[in-house]
């Protein structure tokens, strides 16, 4: 899994919004808090400096710029 090693993470001008979907917001938290644990990674979630946010449901579809996303 790449994500504890994008460095956006670790700014505090950073702002995520993680979509959980099918699952509850928080469980996206426990797995990546344990992705990010000893002996996986050596920094811990606690670390991340950036701004996250949990959506509890996820949209049927979402614009990037000109691409348009469905999960």
């Amino acid at each position: 899994m790449g994500f504890p090693f994008f460095k956006p993470l670790y700014s505090g001008r950073s702002r995520f919004r993680l979509h959980g979907c099918p699952f509850h917001s928080q469980f996206v938290e426990s797995i990546l808090s344990t992705v990010m644990a000893p002996p996986n990674f050596p920094v811990k979630y606690g670390d991340v400096k950036a701004e996250m946010a949990y959506e509890k449901a996820c949209p049927q579809k979402f614009d990037i710029g000109s691409v348009a996303v469905t999960p």
